[in-house]
């Protein structure tokens, strides 16, 4: 399912029913040799639709500003996933049926799309943590030290849940949902009065830490006949750079390098980031005006939020590009020059 066609750069969502714990569709129920017809009987029938178009499909605006500090718009079209719509009316269905106040359970894979909060999730959660500020700013009043106990417990509670969450796999989630809600009243609660506060978890946060041993040895000097140095045939430095190897070579690098199984179905992917960066304006004018240094760095920015907007196709390669910084460097590398040469070339 795709909300936006761009030629080969068109992006396409997951939008079957599954098939026995897996991907897929179920044979169809009726015999029939093809298995989609459940698009155009159930998904796509008018009813549906509307509800699809009136409930489900949401526009997403989002503001930026660009290298040059102007301001951009990005819209991006969100559709459901099969599941989720489904998940959504079966809910619905059984709230008419059987009343509310009962409990449900959701199951959901792994590889879910971050969740887009709307300005009205924002007003109701505001509207949740009101109250108990205005109930702690009363406390204050009255008893101020009570006050800045029940404070330290609410920031030490936070802090502790945020790092042990790292690294202990949690299943209670009453315990997630207290770290959320204190998380965000901490914030909210009236400043001691004296001297400033700081809080430095949204400016400064460890998101990987990795300590190795690479290797152990002498540097040392050891005694013996020295081998002969040439000196400097010509003017200027030699400095190593790899062979220039075309795009069409990159999975193959990228496996003996970091010894991945990458197929061409991998390569596809990164044909298609490749195809959505030149469809970008800024991009393409940056491509005119810089020198391929320069504008590997403005690529590298565009570059993440490509490999963002397309984990859930691709989610080996998404992790590894976020969490290995040598693949990261070899793969923007080699995007930006590819990207680089075809748009130089379109506007010779």
């Amino acid at each position: 399912m795709t909300t936006r066609l761009a030629g080969p750069a068109t992006y396409f969502l997951p939008f079957n029913q599954g098939h026995n714990g897996g991907a897929g569709n179920p044979p169809d129920t009726k015999g029939r040799s093809y298995r989609t017809a459940y698009l155009w009987e159930e998904v796509l029938q008018r009813d549906s639709l509307l509800d699809l178009l009136a409930r489900f499909i949401h526009l997403q605006v989002e503001e930026k500003r660009d290298d040059a500090g102007r301001k951009v718009k990005k819209e991006t079209l969100i559709f459901p996933r099969y599941h989720q719509l489904e998940a959504v009316r079966d809910l619905v269905a059984r709230a008419k049926t059987e009343g509310p106040g009962q409990n449900y359970l959701i199951e959901h894979s792994a590889g879910k799309p971050k969740l887009k909060q709307s300005p009205a999730d924002h007003q109701k959660m505001n509207a949740i943590i009101d109250r108990p500020v205005s109930n702690f700013g009363d406390l204050a009043k009255a008893d101020p030290a009570e006050a800045e106990v029940l404070r330290g417990k609410i920031l030490a509670f936070s802090s502790l849940y945020g790092f042990l969450s790292q690294i202990i796999p949690y299943q209670d989630s009453d315990l997630e949902t207290l770290y959320v809600f204190l998380r965000h009243l901490a914030s909210k609660l009236p400043k001691k009065g004296g001297s400033p506060s700081y809080q430095f978890d949204d400016e400064v946060r460890l998101d990987y830490y990795r300590l190795q041993k690479v290797s152990e040895g002498s540097i040392s000097l050891s005694e013996g006949t020295a081998n002969k140095l040439d000196g400097p045939s010509s003017v200027g430095s030699k400095v190593a750079r790899e062979e220039e190897v075309p795009l069409s070579r990159l999975i193959d690098v990228v496996n003996e390098r970091f010894g991945t199984d990458f197929n061409n179905a991998d390569q596809l992917f990164f044909d298609q980031i490749v195809e959505a960066a030149m469809a970008d304006a800024n991009l393409r004018q940056a491509a005119i005006a810089n020198p391929g240094e320069k504008f590997e760095l403005l690529f590298k920015n565009l570059l993440e939020a490509l490999f963002v907007e397309r984990m859930d196709q691709n989610e080996e390669i998404f992790a590894r590009f976020m969490n290995d910084k040598a693949f990261q460097g070899l793969v923007t590398n080699w995007l930006a020059t590819e990207a680089y040469s075809k748009l130089r070339n379109s506007n010779d």
